[in-house]
């Protein structure tokens, strides 16, 4: 659950830079956490003629812990003892090609992992964690964009589609990896005139450039892109036990290529459309519908969850080849079914519920990203900026995720000493998704909408601060095995 008590506040970070003497401490702190010199060995594909590139880089990072929006604003802060050079300089590091932002943030990442698998405690299981989100701009002249169809207020709005790839060990969440992408249209012309399409910013690239390569991922098919981001964690040393995606994703091409992966190592777990797409049970062909009917027929397949106060019905099917658990769920009388579905057939259902609640993560790391660390929200028109500014938004909130695993569980090197607020909760608790997801379902139904449920909750999480009622209404276990009260 969120634990947000002022939007406007990034948590309690300012209060750290509050003097001079107190700001330069804390950046010292934060960043003796992680070694630097080892996290950009190799990022930087260019010489820097001034200012060093690691020092432009951490003065980005540490911008809204400063009390800075933007660049332009960073200079009314005590950035300005710190550095003396000119705004220039951030800006032309924003928009320089040949910096591997990618390479940086898997090894941010990496440390984390690494120092929280040494340090704190260890937990059942550890997951990758993929959605996407609208980053929305008022014009159509970026570079690269298009129209893309935003599901809460029903119309097309300019914005790229951010593809992220996370990782979760139930505790924490942590960003791995992401692309931008637009969307062709029924037309073919992303939603734009031939006048708009003329007018977008152009930059050309050496085609060896990581810039370059970034800009062709944007037309890429996203569950593609997806399954190399898997692939392209696991080739950096991070594996996980699941994959938890929403029901666009999951495909016969996710199933197969996730599972040859390390000899099957990565299970699936994901909601599923129930469309026209076939099992076979018993030696007979059911999309999912027909065998929804099938299996009600016998009253005993239905069970129900006195834990989640819910119905279910499990069955082992064959899809495409593959062994799947099929789940269909209903979470109240006047909901609709819905199709969970996992390839670890040995998975119960309570085991498989409660780990993908885990997947609502990063709806909170969406939201609180836009919300506090200005994820979406660089008004530059090149492509490079638009990389480099969420990259530098998915490596704040590692260092806040730091912040909050340090203060909760251990204190590192003296980091945030004294600290008594809790940051962020990274996961909600199965009893506010399923508070949620009723209500949704309910209105849904009664209202006879022709929408994406999964969808219209995501976005509903990520437009909304639901923190003051839920602290007001529930509780949630704390590292001890005790109760917390969140309020």
């Amino acid at each position: 659950m969120l634990h947000i008590k002022d939007s406007n506040k990034l948590f309690e970070f300012k209060d750290y830079f509050k003097s001079p003497t107190k700001a330069f401490s804390n950046i010292v702190d934060i960043f003796g956490v992680f070694s630097l010199s080892s996290i950009t060995r190799g990022v930087f594909g260019f010489k820097s003629k001034g200012y060093s590139p690691i020092l432009l880089l951490q003065m980005l990072i540490l911008s809204p812990f400063l009390g800075a929006t933007n660049i332009h604003n960073l200079f009314d802060t005590y950035y300005q003892l710190f550095y003396k050079g000119k705004k220039d300089s951030l800006y032309d590091i924003l928009r320089n090609n040949k910096i591997n932002w990618r390479g940086l943030l898997f090894n941010f990442a990496k440390q984390f992992i690494k120092k929280s698998k040494q340090k704190w405690d260890r937990t059942e299981a550890t997951f990758f964690i993929a959605d996407d989100s609208d980053l929305e701009k008022r014009t159509p002249f970026f570079e690269g964009i298009g129209k893309v169809f935003n599901h809460v207020i029903q119309k097309h709005v300019f914005a790229y589609k951010l593809l992220a790839l996370g990782y979760s060990d139930g505790k924490s969440f942590i960003p791995l990896d992401f692309s931008l992408h637009n969307e062709k249209g029924k037309n073919k012309n992303y939603g734009l005139t031939k006048k708009q399409r003329k007018q977008q910013y152009k930059k050309k690239r050496n085609n060896e450039t990581h810039g370059a390569k970034r800009k062709t991922e944007i037309r890429i098919q996203k569950g593609k892109n997806l399954i190399k981001m898997v692939k392209r964690a696991v080739k950096h040393g991070i594996i996980a036990d699941y994959l938890l995606t929403d029901s666009w994703f999951m495909s016969e091409d996710m199933i197969n290529n996730i599972r040859k992966i390390k000899n099957g190592a990565i299970h699936i777990i994901s909601m599923c459309r129930m469309d026209k797409r076939k099992y076979t049970y018993e030696d007979n062909s059911y999309n999912g519908k027909e065998l929804l009917r099938y299996m009600k027929q016998d009253k005993g397949n239905i069970k129900r969850s006195r834990k989640h106060k819910l119905k279910y019905i499990a069955v082992d099917v064959d899809y495409k080849g593959f062994k799947v658990k099929l789940f269909f769920i209903r979470l109240s009388k006047r909901s609709k079914w819905r199709l969970l579905t996992t390839t670890n057939t040995s998975l119960s259902f309570i085991k498989a519920f409660e780990f993908y609640a885990n997947r609502w993560a990063i709806e909170v790391f969406f939201k609180e990203s836009k919300q506090l660390l200005g994820l979406g929200k660089n008004q530059s028109r090149d492509f490079d900026a638009q990389i480099a500014s969420t990259t530098i938004s998915f490596i704040q909130y590692i260092i806040l995720a730091t912040h909050k695993r340090a203060n909760e569980y251990e204190t590192l090197g003296g980091i945030f000493r004294g600290t008594k607020e809790n940051i962020a909760e990274q996961v909600f608790s199965d009893r506010v998704i399923i508070l949620i997801s009723d209500i949704i379902s309910f209105l849904v139904d009664l209202l006879d909408l022709s929408m994406d449920v999964e969808k219209l909750i995501s976005r509903i999480i990520e437009k909304t601060d639901l923190q003051l009622k839920i602290s007001l209404v529930f509780s949630t276990p704390d590292y001890k095995g005790g109760i917390k009260n969140t309020a």
